[in-house]
């Protein structure tokens, strides 16, 4: 059964949301230890499914995930960078739209398990 409740896991994260089997399955939020935030889908206790992974930093991701990582479609923008395409395990996995801010210049890239193969 889906309840909504709140739950603190010691020097992880906090997190507010709905909650199956006292673990985060379904919508809410996580606030982690680090000062990184995510809004969105859970799976068992981690993301999984569509949210928005804030960093720290000020950077973000807004896309899907898997089993906790990034995976899937998805866009990161940081502090001078703007990168698009389709993750797989938290790296950066096929075609890609990479634009520098400060440049304004973009550059095709195809990415194989986070390894630049081509750039255009």
């Amino acid at each position: 059964m889906v309840m909504f409740g709140l739950l603190n896991v010691k020097d992880q994260y906090t997190y507010e949301g709905q909650v199956v089997s006292n673990r985060p399955h379904g919508k809410g939020r996580y606030d982690f230890a680090n000062g990184d935030k995510y809004i969105g889908d859970s799976k068992y206790g981690q993301p999984d499914g569509f949210g928005i992974y804030y960093y720290g930093n000020g950077a973000y991701y807004i896309g899907f995930f898997s089993v906790g990582k990034q995976s899937g479609i998805g866009t990161f923008e940081g502090k001078s960078v703007i990168i698009k395409g389709q993750w797989r395990n938290d790296k950066k996995h096929g075609l890609f739209l990479k634009t520098n801010k400060d440049q304004f210049k973009s550059y095709r890239q195809i990415l194989n398990k986070g390894e630049l193969n081509k750039e255009q």
